[in-house]
């Protein structure tokens, strides 16, 4: 199975909510990457992204990423967490 998923015309084929949930039960199989894939499921970051943030980039409600990880390292960007989201990155 391919990590990325591409529809016929060559763009991102968006998961359906079934596919999300096989993904999660069977397709990431360690905390690490079901966390990480969430991470970027409900921020919309990059994978560089969600794997430079640190424990201190968690704060309350929001999660913080930093501009020399961001693309461009123009400025940091501060997004608020989905309830969702909460379980899956903490």
């Amino acid at each position: 199975m391919s990590p990325i998923l591409v529809a016929g015309n060559g763009q991102g084929k968006i998961l359906t909510p079934d596919e999300l949930r096989r993904l999660f039960a069977l397709g990431l199989l360690t905390e690490r990457d079901r966390a990480l894939f969430g991470i970027c499921l409900f921020t919309g970051c990059r994978v560089s992204e969600a794997l430079a943030l640190q424990i201190t980039d968690i704060k309350g409600e929001t999660l913080t990423f930093r501009k020399s990880t961001t693309k461009g390292k123009l400025k940091t960007r501060v997004v608020d967490l989905h309830p969702d989201s909460r379980e899956t990155a903490c």
